[in-house]
């Protein structure tokens, strides 16, 4: 009984112990006394203008137009030798992908269009992945009519 009563003593104290630290204090019952640092921030998306916002439908160009959008690659501010934007199409899509790679790069925009294919268009789920030294970061966005 003895035994029960201690060990019951010892959650009990150990919970209110617990209750009483902010939350990232206590990890696997040890208190860690501040919070972890954030992550780096690292973005990259589609924009239909130079440093505009994200978009999520990128219109295919046609013989009467010419659409043209950004790819946007903003860094944490670390030294890169190289930053390469890969744009993946759909898998049915008669374009597979779209490679543009930079020397001594940090935050880019970049020119990107889809191209008009008669009879077999480019439409659907597409894929932007950006890679540096060491950072690598995913945008998923459509290819519309």
């Amino acid at each position: 009984m003895k035994t029960q009563v201690t060990i019951a003593f010892a959650l009990l104290v150990g919970l209110c112990f617990a209750a009483n630290l902010s939350a990232g204090q206590l990890q696997n019952g040890v208190d860690m006394g501040k919070q972890p640092a954030a992550p780096a921030v690292n973005v990259c998306y589609v924009s239909d203008s130079a440093s505009g916002g994200a978009v999520v439908n990128v219109p295919e160009s046609t013989p009467v137009t010419e659409n043209l959008f950004w790819l946007n690659h903003e860094s944490d501010g670390s030294f890169t030798t190289t930053v390469k934007f890969v744009v993946k199409f759909n898998a049915n899509s008669p374009l597979v992908k779209q490679v543009q790679i930079f020397n001594n790069g940090g935050s880019i925009e970049t020119p990107f269009g889809v191209p008009y294919w008669g009879g077999n268009p480019i439409h659907g789920p597409a894929t932007l992945k950006v890679k540096t030294d060491t950072q690598k970061c995913t945008y998923l966005f459509n290819v519309t009519p």
